[in-house]
């Protein structure tokens, strides 16, 4: 029991240190740590790193590896351990047992499995990532939800907290902090996180892991590798008294005392049950070892599972099946929609901006999964989270708001910690040259001719110069060279016509390369020498 309790403070130990980072890293409004650390760390996420491995074409990925090795051996102890969300839910359930007081338990109790719910959310969410979209990852992700909780519920309140601390500090002349503003998101994406934030507080509140062990996709995926995985909690039938100790403490409701038996697919590996058991019935055994039960329970056991395994490839069945007719609607939409043609001089972007190193918003919409550390890191607020605008499937996915920024010239830093390669790596010489959009001018918007006045600010802050003033009448005015625009956004985020701007970049479904700038030789007259 000393033995498993040391575990059990290892495992709680080592939770920490990856909770309170990724917390960090989330909360981090000055960017402090190392985008390669960063990178190294999420790539120990179980579906950012499987993204990472599909979009570098299925080659070698060292953190995928390490999670599978670790799940064949032990099982769930990727969720009780490494998991910043599974790990949240274990501190709202300890929060539970603090506000019942030091005498009470948490007073867990055995229940059966959510089957058909949870195999069915893996179901679909493995079916709609393989006809092209992440958009189940994207709302279920336990990464991605922990990265969207921190970053929009949790981050606005901590710089508040610095704003306050800052004005107080300026006003006895100590500049060591300083204001820092707060992009708004959009209200029906704070909405969708909220609301994930309150069911995984009251489930955990309340159950512990049932987040975890019914609509976690992840989770589903590793109770199949718990069925085989080397180590497992057992109950040994001869030595347990049914003293309910070890059911109490199992968060994740998942040990039956009727039969003695731990549901292998839903323990978390947590270690709570083996370091409570007075008399070490409850233990960690081998697979070897837990093959030498009797026939008979062997027999009975692969019946139930034979039972449930039917019941499981039935619902598989049909849930591929409506899934497939889904997106062969979608499909047909999409092949109706072509033939109608695409309408010339848009006066408002009809594509959304992908971030750069996307690639193409098809193959960014099937890899990311929205986890907003792009959206984070960036300095000028530019990527901020979608609704709509790349359509249903790509919902929360970021994208470049040019009313909240602009992408700066020859800044990278969004594609160096992206951990599932939906924005591929860039250098500052790439990504001057990817074009992520084309911008448009809108002639009956411009103040030149609403106004009759000169401008120039879409120009002013063009880095290419793709914007160039050329005469009209007495006046200049914008006109758009598309060869060298590379759609950065410094000319619509300028524009000061409201509320409809008279200039805006309209996205590429798939980047290109622009032209590069033209360089202007500059001649120097020969004059005389200064006197001086």
């Amino acid at each position: 029991m000393k033995g498993y309790l040391l575990l059990k403070k290892i495992r709680v130990l080592i939770a920490l240190i990856f909770f309170l980072t990724f917390l960090v890293i989330f909360l981090d409004y000055r960017n402090t740590m190392s985008p390669k650390w960063i990178e190294a760390l999420a790539s120990f996420q179980f579906i950012p790193a499987l993204l990472k491995t599909i979009s570098l074409g299925l080659t070698f990925s060292l953190g995928l590896t390490i999670l599978l090795i670790l799940a064949l051996l032990t099982g769930r102890v990727y969720c009780s351990t490494i998991c910043p969300l599974g790990i949240m839910q274990d501190l709202f359930a300890r929060l539970s047992r603090l506000l019942k007081g030091k005498k009470s338990t948490i007073h867990f109790k055995y229940r059966k499995p959510l089957t058909w719910i949870r195999y069915g959310i893996l179901v679909l969410s493995i079916v709609i990532l393989l006809c092209g979209s992440s958009l189940a990852l994207n709302l279920l992700d336990p990464y991605s939800n922990f990265g969207r909780i921190t970053s929009y519920l949790f981050q606005p309140l901590v710089l508040f907290i610095n704003n306050i601390a800052a004005d107080v500090l300026n006003r006895m002349n100590n500049f060591s902090l300083y204001q820092v503003s707060v992009a708004a998101k959009p209200l029906q994406i704070i909405t969708w996180t909220t609301m994930v934030f309150i069911a995984v507080f009251v489930f955990a509140f309340f159950r512990g892991r049932l987040y975890c062990n019914s609509i976690c996709p992840v989770g589903t995926l590793l109770g199949l590798f718990s069925k085989i995985s080397f180590f497992r909690i057992t109950i040994d039938n001869q030595k347990c008294t049914k003293c309910a100790k070890c059911m109490k403490v199992c968060k994740s409701e998942c040990i039956n005392l009727k039969t003695q038996k731990v549901d292998l697919s839903r323990c978390v590996m947590c270690m709570n049950c083996v370091s409570v058991c007075p008399e070490s019935a409850a233990n960690v055994k081998t697979l070897i070892s837990q093959k030498s039960e009797s026939k008979k329970e062997r027999e009975e056991l692969s019946k139930r599972e034979e039972m449930t395994d039917t019941s499981k490839r039935d619902f598989v069945t049909n849930s591929v099946l409506f899934t497939a007719g889904i997106v062969g609607l979608s499909q047909l939409a999409k092949a109706q929609g072509a033939l109608t043609g695409h309408q010339s001089a848009p006066l408002k972007a009809k594509n959304a901006v992908s971030p750069p190193g996307s690639v193409s918003i098809e193959r960014f919409k099937s890899i990311c999964t929205a986890c907003s550390l792009c959206i984070k890191e960036c300095p000028n607020n530019v990527i901020q989270p979608s609704f709509l605008e790349y359509g249903f499937t790509g919902m929360m996915l970021p994208r470049l708001d040019f009313h909240s920024g602009l992408c700066e010239y020859g800044c990278t830093k969004c594609t160096t910690v992206c951990p599932t390669g939906a924005l591929e790596k860039l250098n500052p010489q790439e990504k001057n040259r990817t074009q992520l959009g084309v911008a448009h001018f809108v002639h009956n918007r411009c103040v030149v001719v609403t106004d009759g006045t000169d401008c120039g600010a879409c120009s002013e802050h063009c880095p290419t110069k793709a914007v160039n003033m050329v005469p009209w009448g007495d006046l200049l005015i914008p006109k758009v060279d598309e060869s060298i625009c590379i759609g950065c956004g410094g000319c619509e985020h300028a524009c000061p016509v409201r509320p409809a701007r008279a200039i805006f970049v309209e996205g590429n479904l798939t980047h290109k390369l622009a032209n590069k700038p033209k360089e202007e030789k500059v001649t120097l007259k020969d004059t005389e020498e200064f006197p001086f």
